[in-house]
């Protein structure tokens, strides 16, 4: 994702929400001084695709490290270890 300040905000999403969500998009909003909608709107997504990502990156390594730890097990049982 390009820097906030350099990319133009040209691109139009219509979304459909509902009262209870738009209330907690400016509550949100308004506890963090951002002064529109739309802004409130960017952060959080940019929050929630980095937080995915986040995540994604925790699983992958945590699949990593229990395949290593099989494959350090099997190699155990071959040297006859288990």
């Amino acid at each position: 994702m390009a820097d906030d300040f350099t990319e133009p905000k040209d691109q139009r999403v219509p979304v459909m929400m509902t009262a209870s969500e738009v209330k907690a998009v400016d509550d949100w909003s308004f506890s963090r001084r951002i002064r529109s909608r739309g802004e409130a709107i960017r952060q959080l997504v940019a929050l929630g695709l980095k937080a995915s990502a986040e995540e994604q990156q925790v699983a992958e390594e945590s699949a990593a490290s229990m395949l290593a730890s099989e494959e350090g097990l099997h190699a155990g049982k071959r040297k006859g270890k288990v």
